[in-house]
């Protein structure tokens, strides 16, 4: 049985999708789990370990380009100690929207 592909998500302010997810950057996560010498699922029972909520589903999502939740985002970069900016893809980073104080 072949997966139905879906169709891309439309990007919105602050680089999430319709859906509000957003896309991380795929080699950067790679290169941290790397460092640690883990493989997904030795990642995925390390976060289970460190109360961080990430399975190794959305470990997979994220390292394959597909879109993950914010929440997800989020404890990726807990549990790599790094800003969770650093993993958002830049692209959603310069689409997010500044507001300008209105004088």
């Amino acid at each position: 049985m072949q997966e139905q592909q879906q169709p891309p998500q439309p990007m919105l302010a602050g680089g999430k999708t319709a859906t509000g997810r957003v896309f991380l950057v795929s080699e950067i996560l790679k290169d941290l789990r790397g460092g640690k010498l883990q493989s997904q699922e030795e990642m995925a029972f390390a976060c289970s370990d460190q109360k961080i909520r990430v399975s190794i589903a959305s470990i997979k999502r994220a390292e394959t380009g597909k879109p993950v939740i914010y929440r997800v985002a989020r404890e990726l970069a807990r549990y790599f100690n790094v800003p969770v900016q650093t993993l958002i893809r830049p692209e959603e980073k310069s689409a997010m929207v500044v507001p300008e104080s209105v004088n």
